[in-house]
């Protein structure tokens, strides 16, 4: 049996509508990303802390637990403080991006998705993890 010496990338991605989901885990696949998906805060915890992706893509307005909630919880947590998290939102004020990358998201991209800044984005967010954890 052949070994891989190469580990494809993970995502997570979080979101309450059914069609975004499918959207973003399809982008996400497209880079070569194998992406799982939740619909609510509390199951996307659940997610990552299982699976412990290279990336989260996140909904800032999620049912149970709030997207800046579930920023943060990852963020402040030793074994999730690593993972990249991308929020993509429809609000797009000022301050709902401060507001998140207080939260310590990494990136804010805003809905409708524009396919290419989601790319260059998620490349962007990999490469930097990558060469972080030295993989």
């Amino acid at each position: 049996m052949e070994e891989f010496l190469y580990k494809p990338p993970t995502a997570v991605v979080v979101d309450d509508s059914p069609e975004l989901r499918l959207v973003i885990t399809s982008l996400f696949k497209s880079l070569g990303v194998t992406a799982v998906a939740a619909r609510d805060g509390e199951s996307g915890l659940a997610l990552v802390r299982e699976q412990h992706p290279d990336i989260v893509c996140l909904d800032l307005m999620l049912p149970t637990v709030s997207g800046l909630e579930v920023c943060r919880s990852l963020t402040q947590a030793k074994d999730t403080a690593d993972i990249p998290v991308l929020m993509v939102s429809a609000r797009t004020f000022p301050q709902d991006r401060a507001e998140a990358h207080r939260a310590g998201a990494s990136a804010y991209l805003t809905k409708p998705i524009n396919r290419s800044d989601f790319l260059v984005t998620v490349r962007s967010l990999l490469w930097r993890r990558q060469a972080a954890v030295g993989a």
